[in-house]
């Protein structure tokens, strides 16, 4: 493009989602979410994966199904893709919104929730710092990844599109999967 690359650091992917929204910068990664398409769009899809759960050493949680029951806590990152999702879906179990993944983790560390809602790849990571945790095997939602812009970026999201074609096509996204160690995270077939 023959643009100089200026990273921004966010602390979570709704703060991701307000830059887009407010034009603050030109381009992110998020989970396609068609709540989020009024106020940006969305690239074909770079990587999928799953939205599932982290739960403490010893919870009687063993399935997806174990979460929507009275009493049962969640923490979520706060307009994050398992809020969006979990808002929807969840009718019994109490959702608890949190800034960013780390204090989500923490919520389940003190005892103050029965499960972290994430995707997949980003509890993986938390996992490895709670000591005898364990992520649910099966997600209640599955998930894409996307390159996004704010809307009436049409140049952008035609040369995104054309970029996330090529980097799947030359194997650079499953590279980068692999070297990243993701858990759960796969290249999406073609359409």
């Amino acid at each position: 493009m023959g643009v100089k690359l200026d990273p921004i650091a966010l602390p979570s992917p709704g703060a991701a989602a307000q830059g887009i929204a407010d034009r603050a910068f030109d381009v992110t990664f998020l989970v396609i979410d068609a709540a989020r398409a009024a106020v940006m769009e969305f690239s074909a899809p770079c990587m999928e994966s799953d939205l599932t759960c982290l739960v403490a050493a010893g919870s009687k949680i063993a399935r997806v199904a174990d979460i929507d029951v009275p009493g049962v806590r969640i923490a979520i990152v706060r307009n994050d893709a398992s809020d969006l999702r979990l808002t929807q879906l969840i009718k019994q179990a109490e959702l608890i919104p949190v800034d960013d993944i780390n204090a989500a983790a923490e919520t389940l560390r003190a005892a103050k929730v029965d499960a972290v809602a994430a995707p997949r790849p980003v509890l993986a990571v938390q996992r490895a710092k709670l000591a005898g945790s364990k992520l649910l095997d099966e997600g209640f939602a599955r998930i894409s990844y996307a390159v996004v812009v704010s809307k009436g970026r049409s140049e952008l999201l035609a040369y995104s599109n054309d970029f996330v074609d090529e980097a799947k096509a030359s194997g650079l996204v499953k590279n980068t999967i692999e070297a990243a160690g993701l858990e759960g995270v796969r290249v999406p077939p073609k359409p």
